[in-house]
């Protein structure tokens, strides 16, 4: 039996725990007999005939507050050049929305995050900008910035701004605003050319991959812009996952990004409706089963890139694989309504920035608790069932807006996402059984990280009986 985690115990400063039984799943993956503790996530090599032991312990976490919100997302337009055939935001909003976000608004909205004169714990203004595409608003996210930036200079806090973006605008002017004030980015980019104009043409006709593109190698020079993300969505209709893997990971090892992100179109933090199942795009259940073989392809790829000294970028595997291997449980996958929200351009504040059915206030009025008050407990142990999955402390619960969409309580987990994130699981234990210590960091980027000086778990023996 050999432990595939890197480490030993769960970290009492990190989680406070207490007694349980030990909850043991055996997995048969390509061969390989793995085991899980779905409390502490111990993991295991078992030979066979093999049984593990478990731990008597499991994470407990206080429920959370309705304390104010730590990021806003600014939609500054519902407006968007592009015709994508799976857009939430032409789904939710039919006219497109030409308006664009008064700055009186946005005024408002960045007083949702709190701010005490007496304390020296104030958060930073940490302000994303969504649509729509933004950058179709560009004078006015430049006056919001403006405007941030000197709230936090009056305050003496720091500030932070992230923005989304289809990528076609994104000429050498507002790349070095956005690197002169320290932006982090999301460029949608599908794949190449055929994938991406399939899915993201032009609103005139025509695709837009080759203004992408070309936007995304500009990048490479960036300064000052702190990250860049590679965002992909697939369809129910067709999935190369490997073939977008390995063109949107060849732009970062040429320096034009450094993270990827490809994503069901069903399962999205940063994305898209859940499509009708009678869609053909949708992704019903029975289409996200005959998905589970591009997923092993995928962790093969991730494997081989590892293995052969390069990095291997795609974040639901990067994510549950550093879940796994530093036994870091996961109580909530996102903080909608607790720790961000969003405000849409008439000012009308929503618990995610996807909108839909997420309505929980108004600037002018402010924040509905009643409304909010169920986005607020965002943690696993309010959502039917998942108390009883193995995986609920890698997973987090899932997406409560992809449940609403799929005509779904808030309570009820979506699924598809759930299919989606016991695959992401075994895999990252199939990548564990096939990875060595060493790679493992370099594939969560921990070996970076401890050459930056910041403390790691210390990776454990590896026990073998």
């Amino acid at each position: 039996m050999r432990s595939l985690n890197l480490a030993e115990r769960l970290d009492p400063k990190r989680v406070r725990t207490g007694p349980a039984r030990p909850e043991m799943r055996i997995f048969d993956v390509r061969g390989k007999r793995l085991g899980l503790d779905a409390n502490t996530l111990a993991a295991w090599e078992l030979a066979p005939g093999e049984e593990p032991e478990g731990e008597a312990a499991a994470p407990q976490f206080r429920a959370m507050s309705l304390r104010g919100f730590r990021t806003i997302v600014l939609e500054v337009t519902h407006a968007c050049n592009l015709e994508c055939s799976y857009c939430f935001v032409r789904n939710y909003n039919p006219d497109r929305g030409g308006r664009t976000m008064p700055l009186e608004t946005a005024v408002r909205a960045v007083g949702l995050i709190p701010f005490d004169p007496r304390s020296r714990r104030n958060p930073p203004l940490s302000i994303g900008f969504f649509g729509g595409e933004p950058l179709v608003a560009f004078a006015r996210v430049k006056e919001i910035v403006a405007y941030v930036e000197e709230l936090a200079r009056q305050r003496g806090i720091e500030t932070s701004f992230s923005l989304t973006t289809n990528g076609t605008l994104l000429d050498d002017e507002k790349i070095a605003f956005l690197g002169a004030h320290r932006f982090s980015l999301i460029v949608s980019l599908e794949g190449p050319a055929a994938v991406h104009d399939r899915y993201r043409p032009m609103a005139g006709g025509g695709g837009s991959h080759a203004a992408v593109l070309a936007a995304v190698k500009r990048l490479k020079d960036r300064r000052g812009i702190s990250h860049v993300t590679l965002r992909s969505t697939f369809t129910g209709e067709e999935v190369d996952l490997r073939q977008r893997l390995e063109y949107l990971n060849i732009l970062c090892d040429e320096g034009c990004a450094d993270h990827v992100s490809v994503e069901p179109v069903s399962l999205s933090e940063s994305g898209c409706i859940a499509l009708p199942d009678g869609h053909e795009q949708s992704i019903t259940l029975e289409k996200a089963q005959a998905l589970r073989g591009e997923y092993s392809l995928a962790a093969e790829w991730f494997r081989d890139r590892i293995k052969g000294g390069r990095r291997a970028r795609f974040h639901h595997f990067y994510k549950m694989l550093e879940r796994v291997a530093y036994r870091l449980p996961a109580p909530s996958e996102c903080g909608a309504g607790c720790g961000y929200a969003a405000v849409a351009p008439a000012g009308e504040i929503y618990a995610c920035h996807r909108e839909g059915a997420s309505l929980i206030g108004h600037v002018e009025s402010g924040i509905d608790e009643a409304a909010r008050a169920k986005w607020v407990d965002n943690r696993h142990y309010a959502r039917e069932g998942c108390g009883e999955c193995w995986a609920r402390w890698a997973c987090g619960g899932g997406c409560r807006l992809d449940s609403l969409d799929r005509g779904l309580g808030i309570r009820q987990p979506d699924p598809v996402g759930c299919f989606f994130k016991r695959v992401f699981c075994e895999e990252a234990l199939w990548l564990l059984s096939e990875l060595t210590p060493e790679e493992v960091r370099r594939a969560t980027g921990r070996d970076r990280n401890r050459r930056k000086g910041a403390a790691c778990a210390a990776p454990a023996t590896i026990v073998r009986t």
